[in-house]
């Protein structure tokens, strides 16, 4: 059984629209593992600075893993209004040196960490009746309350 949780979606390139005030179809974003992993490093960083912002390279390094993987998973939580993403202006690239494709920067929305953290505890705990556990899942991840 894979445990979704249901999320409103953009309409995809070449998808009808519903008409104004028509409920949308949901998109599912499945609990896997890296999805796990990614959300909860961007908590921990949102926890440690509201303002703190990661790019795919990043957060794959820092989780273990593949940019293959890490990149669509940040793509899926910023279409569900999980993260916020911005573009690195020109003057920042050279600002650091690089002569590479600006990066995308990705940090928690923050009027959707309580949204976040309740998902969280619902898979938790969903897992936990099931007898697994989730790895590397901390406290501070789905401790309900500000922040």
């Amino acid at each position: 059984m894979v445990n979704a949780i249901s999320l409103p979606r953009k309409a995809r390139k070449g998808a009808s629209t519903p008409p104004a005030g028509a409920a949308s179809p949901p998109a599912i974003l499945r609990w896997t593992k890296p999805t796990l992993l990614v959300v909860m490093l961007l908590i921990e960083r949102h926890l440690a600075d509201p303002e703190s912002e990661s790019w795919g390279f990043d957060v794959a390094k820092a989780t273990g893993l593949q940019a293959a993987t890490a990149y669509p998973i940040l793509r899926r939580l910023e279409r569900a209004g999980w993260l916020l993403s911005r573009d690195e202006e020109t003057n920042e690239r050279a600002a650091n040196g690089r002569a590479t494709p600006p990066r995308t920067y990705f940090r928690i929305n923050p009027p959707q960490l309580g949204v976040i953290r309740q998902e969280l505890a619902e898979y938790e705990a969903r897992q936990r009746s099931a007898g697994a556990t989730l790895p590397g899942m901390s406290s501070r991840a789905t401790a309900t309350g500000a922040g």
